[in-house]
């Protein structure tokens, strides 16, 4: 049996601290504007003042670094709540767009462990 501390998580890499604005995207409301807080290969954290279902699938819109190419919506469910923000989960493992993030400088603020 493995003994991990109440409120632990597991990721399949760092959690990264950022600072991305995005637009989150459900179906039958308006898109709205949030901030990645952090970022991994297989979630993040978004900052939103709007209240988001548990396990709601939410598309993710993300302008690239470069803004040479067009904008991403990546599709993710909300895995968690807390009274800052969302975890949410990709549904795809580390999407081409959260890789080009991480080796952003100008998105990457420094590597941290929660939200």
């Amino acid at each position: 049996m493995l003994n991990l501390p109440i409120g632990s998580e597991n990721r399949w890499g760092a959690r990264v601290r950022v600072e991305v604005p995005v637009e989150l995207i459900q179906e039958g409301r308006d898109a709205t504007r949030a901030f990645l807080t952090n970022l991994s290969l297989s979630g993040a954290f978004l900052r939103s003042v709007h209240d988001l279902r548990l396990n709601a699938l939410i598309g993710v819109r993300i302008e690239p670094p470069a803004r040479s190419a067009d904008a991403y919506v990546l599709k993710a469910w909300v895995s968690r709540k807390s009274t800052h923000g969302f975890g949410i989960e990709w549904r795809e493992f580390a999407p081409a767009i959260v890789k080009e993030l991480l080796r952003s400088p100008s998105a990457v603020a420094n590597s941290v462990s929660r939200p």
